[in-house]
């Protein structure tokens, strides 16, 4: 099992999302520490080592570096592929 990192970013949105989408989009992130990781996971293009999740209209952008995973952003879906979303840690 992976270690998991929640970055501020990430931390910030989940604590502004309703309730019942909050419970899914936690769920999901400790899914990622399973190995392999659960979920609906595609890499992001052009992207070395950077993957996407979805979860209802919402994507969770993180990365895997070693044994930990490291979610950078929790965004509805049309904004996780924006230069500014996947440029940012």
């Amino acid at each position: 099992m992976r270690r998991l990192e929640i970055k501020n970013t990430a931390k910030k949105y989940i604590g502004r999302i309703p309730q019942p989408q909050k419970t899914a989009i936690v769920d999901a992130i400790e899914g990622l520490t399973a190995e392999p990781p659960k979920g609906d996971i595609e890499p992001l293009q052009g992207q070395k080592e950077k993957w996407r999740l979805k979860v209802g209209g919402y994507r969770i952008l993180f990365k895997i570096e070693g044994g930990t995973v490291y979610a950078t952003h929790v965004v509805p879906r049309g904004q996780a592929y924006t230069k500014k979303t996947r440029g940012k840690e």
